[in-house]
């Protein structure tokens, strides 16, 4: 069974707002799946979740401190694949990695490269350097704009691959015909492009924000073929989900 790492530097914040699906689907195709980053927060899918002493600034002491702990789990576990994340995550992941027996692919994920067209000096003085650097021992660089992907290889950074993926969203070719309208007067209606604008008394903020995503679930289910049974079925999930969440923060306001 492949076994794979994931870094990045938090929880809360990164591995779970984007990550739980990959996992998820890592899990589904028989890998044994490892996490790292800082943060209590408790991941689902993953065989062990390793709480890292690291902060999300890589230039802080405690980036040296979690290069050795990860260092020592590297060791001991003995991963086929160390997929990294974020600027604390690939600095610490690579390095951790750095000349060990049975070292692991390494594969980078950025997330958008803090120097570009446009950037602070600082930017190209601070982090472009390290990024040179470390892409060295990279097995592969993955990036998710042209940008980034153009400036890998115009400054000639050392990686064994690179890769570009068109980042991540919808195909705008399967929403490129016609919209029916009681699907669009749904979506201005929780949008509120009609009616009064918000009162001091009305819930503009906090369930109104949940009940708004529900309603953008609703209204996405009302875009779907009605062959799309999946689609469908993810789509009234995630409004059921929001209906509950709305109950129970009813429930909480009203106790």
């Amino acid at each position: 069974m492949k076994k794979i790492l994931i870094v990045a530097n938090v929880a809360k914040e990164h591995i779970l707002k984007f990550h739980v699906p990959l996992i998820h689907m890592l899990k589904e195709s028989g890998w044994t799946v490892h996490v790292a980053c800082a943060g209590e927060e408790e991941i689902p899918y993953c065989d062990q979740q390793w709480h890292m002493v690291y902060e999300r600034n890589p230039l802080r002491f405690a980036t040296l401190r979690g290069i050795v702990q990860l260092r020592r789990i590297l060791k001991r576990e003995k991963y086929d694949l160390v997929h990294c994340h974020t600027p604390t995550g690939g600095v610490v992941a690579r390095l951790a990695a750095l000349g060990l027996k049975d070292r692991p692919i390494v594969v980078y994920t950025v997330h958008g490269f803090h120097f570009y067209k446009g950037a602070p000096l600082v930017n190209w003085l601070v982090f472009f350097p390290v990024e040179w650097l470390l892409s060295w021992c990279t097995d592969c660089i993955v990036t998710i704009d042209e940008e980034d992907y153009q400036n890998a290889q115009k400054l000639h950074m050392g990686m064994k691959q690179l890769r570009l993926i068109h980042g991540v969203g919808v195909r705008l070719e399967r929403y490129s015909g016609p919209v029916r309208e009681d699907a669009k007067d749904a979506l201005r209606k929780a949008l509120r492009l009609e009616g009064e604008p918000c009162g001091e008394d009305d819930p503009c903020s906090g369930p109104f924000w949940n009940h708004i995503m529900m309603e953008h679930a609703l209204f996405i289910r009302g875009l779907l073929d009605p062959g799309e049974d999946a689609l469908i079925e993810t789509a009234d999930g995630f409004a059921e989900d929001y209906k509950r969440l709305l109950a129970a923060s009813a429930a909480a306001n009203d106790a």
